[in-house]
């Protein structure tokens, strides 16, 4: 993944081992790009999960720039990636569990 076809998701951002934040990529190698959410606290991530599981896109538009500012405008609704993104984070956790 990640080559042709875009490669969305969320992470958890671990860096020299230690815990940074939450952040989301977008990825498509043939493209040259790969872009990556500012780092995010878990209380601003889960509201972004909740909304990508049950809530209008005006909701999670909201929730992901209360989080990420312009990233989300820029990076994902401009590129028409907000029903990737959608499934990837409603994901992020298995469905049948609710999210802590």
């Amino acid at each position: 993944m990640g080559q042709a076809a875009p490669n969305t998701g969320p992470f958890t951002h671990v860096h020299a081992g230690a815990f940074v934040g939450y952040s989301c990529i977008v990825h498509q190698g043939n493209q040259g790009l790969y872009t990556q959410a500012p780092d995010v606290q878990w209380p601003a991530f889960r509201a972004i999960l909740l909304a990508a599981r049950s809530a209008p896109d005006a909701m999670l538009d909201a929730a992901a720039t209360a989080a990420w500012g312009g990233w989300w405008a820029a990076e994902v609704v401009s590129r028409n990636l907000r029903p990737a993104m959608r499934l990837a984070l409603a994901n992020h956790f298995p469905p049948h569990l609710l999210i802590p």
